[in-house]
């Protein structure tokens, strides 16, 4: 009689782990799916932002500003250097190049 119990206790927990089982990987499936889901959303906006970078890269054009006085045009250097000077503080993107 023992082992008729045991025997049935065992197969009444192999199908109770079983259905366990199966529960668990739906609830896993479901939670890779939307992990899936959020970063493909994350893809996208990611692109976006890249896209509107490069929107905003391709339009700042370079400034070039000579310090000095080149070919006798000091009287026009003078205003246009008085003009930016109220721009002074203002962060700017200083990259090199042949001027």
């Amino acid at each position: 009689m023992l082992v008729i119990l045991g025997v049935f206790f065992e197969v009444a927990l192999g199908v109770l782990l079983t259905s366990t089982s199966e529960r668990l990987k739906q609830i896993n499936d479901l939670l890779i799916a939307e992990s899936s889901q959020k970063a493909a959303e994350a893809a996208e906006r990611t692109a976006a932002a890249e896209l509107q970078i490069d929107r905003i890269r391709s339009g700042i054009q370079p400034r070039w500003l000579v310090m000095g006085d080149r070919d006798g045009d000091k009287n026009v250097r003078g205003p246009r250097r008085a003009a930016i000077a109220k721009y002074a503080g203002t962060p700017a993107l200083i990259q090199g190049g042949s001027a």
